[in-house]
């Protein structure tokens, strides 16, 4: 596989205090681990990552999750648009929210139990919906999210998105045979996401080293 070619970029002084204030997390981490090209495990780093999800932006749309687990429609992750689970679980990844935060497996676990479908992929329409069949976008939007909180910033995190896609596909999608639930068969995303999070730590010290 091809690496991807970043083009490289001056930031000056002035902005990049700006986006190292410490009133949002996400920004900040993003920012020491992309721009200084500091390590993601410095104490700057950590101490940024930490509070994601605590205080910022993440914080307010968890603070909005009902029951520790959905937003708005108990019934459906897709309904109302960029207001319920799938869309505010998109943003949440991209922020950096952790996989192993508790109201974000909560929230995938609600996702899997209403949309996936059993021969693979998600659903737009949650079980017992007329017409209950994979969809590209639905499926798309929930191994990105699965995806990316789990790779996190570095510049080696890119080149293992691909490999964690087919794992989320092929782990995540398809029917477990070991499992069931009364909704059918499915893995244990929670389970899934902690394995592929020790899966990309290995990759990316591998190369790195």
């Amino acid at each position: 596989m091809q690496d991807l070619q970043f083009p490289a970029f001056r930031v000056s002084q002035g902005l990049l205090d700006w986006l190292l204030q410490g009133d949002e997390p996400s920004v900040r981490y993003q920012t020491l681990v992309q721009l200084p090209g500091k390590d993601e495990t410095s104490r700057e780093a950590e101490d940024a990552e930490r509070q994601i999800g605590r205080v910022g932006w993440a914080a307010r749309i968890l603070g909005e999750q009902k029951e520790s687990t959905y937003w708005d429609n108990p019934e459906t992750c897709y309904v109302p648009k960029y207001a319920s689970c799938i869309w505010k679980l998109i943003v949440l990844a991209d922020l950096g929210v952790s996989g192993e935060d508790q109201r974000i497996k909560n929230s995938i676990e609600h996702f899997f139990g209403l949309h996936n479908v059993e021969t693979g992929g998600f659903a737009l329409r949650p079980k017992g919906s007329e017409k209950f069949d994979p969809h590209v976008c639905a499926t798309g939007n929930m191994v990105r999210t699965l995806a990316r909180p789990l790779t996190g910033s570095s510049p080696n995190s890119w080149q293992t998105v691909a490999g964690t896609v087919t794992l989320c596909g092929v782990e995540s999608m398809a029917p477990s045979k070991q499992q069931s639930s009364p909704s059918g068969p499915y893995l244990n995303s929670s389970k899934t996401i902690l394995e592929l999070s020790g899966k990309n730590r290995q990759r990316e010290h591998q190369s790195s080293s």
